[in-house]
């Protein structure tokens, strides 16, 4: 049963960063604005779902030597507990960058939901945009 959409903006922001592994490693997406997050609206709901953790997606090397840039869209099912159980890739500027939003998107945590004083289950719909580090940092300036 489908359930009307109306969504909503939750006031924590997304901010994409990360830490590198190595310097053989790929590196990870940095994102210099914050954007915010999408709630699937959910009848009864009292509160949205709200970040605990993140995980940063791995900037794809191939696409990094070539200055290549993107963005990713990632609908993630939230549980009662603030797990994610279920990710789905909305679009992406190149198969390589949804890949890699994919993967960080599962590892995110929440605090869920709430109706009626009782925690559910949620929709919420992730951005990530891999920027290059380098034009990042000049964007903050």
């Amino acid at each position: 049963m489908t359930t009307p959409m109306r969504s909503f903006v939750l006031s924590a922001a997304v901010c994409m960063t990360g830490v590198l592994a190595s310097a053989q490693a790929e590196t990870p997406a940095v994102k210099p604005s914050e954007p915010a997050l999408k709630v699937a609206y959910v009848a009864g709901m009292d509160a949205a779902p709200a970040v605990v953790g993140r995980a940063a997606p791995v900037y794809p090397q191939e696409l990094r030597a070539k200055g290549v840039q993107g963005m990713a869209l990632v609908d993630a099912r939230v549980d009662s507990t603030g797990r994610v159980i279920g990710v789905e890739l909305v679009k992406a500027t190149r198969p390589e960058f949804g890949e890699r939003a994919l993967e960080a998107a599962r590892a995110w945590t929440f605090r869920p939901a709430m109706a009626q004083g009782k925690p559910i289950g949620a929709r919420v719909r992730l951005p990530f945009d891999f920027v290059m580090p380098e034009v990042a940092a000049m964007e903050r300036r």
